[in-house]
């Protein structure tokens, strides 16, 4: 499962990262915090289901993201 940050998501989007922060702050993206630290990471299969409940377009190189972990 690829891993992405802040600012990955902030490209693939084409938004500003802040705006992905308050996407993740407000729990409309998952994702998780790194121990002892503020950043953020967002899973790629959560980005790419993200994105397509909020009808954002998906790059052609996460169409074949990994299938969503079962949790």
């Amino acid at each position: 499962m690829k891993i992405l940050t802040i600012g990955q998501c902030a490209k693939i989007c084409k938004v500003a990262p802040r705006t992905v922060s308050k996407w993740f702050d407000s729990g409309r993206l998952k994702g998780y915090r790194i121990p002892g630290s503020q950043d953020r990471r967002v899973p790629q299969v959560y980005l790419v289901k993200f994105m397509n409940e909020h009808g954002l377009p998906i790059p052609d190189e996460l169409k074949n993201a990994d299938a969503e972990p079962s949790a």
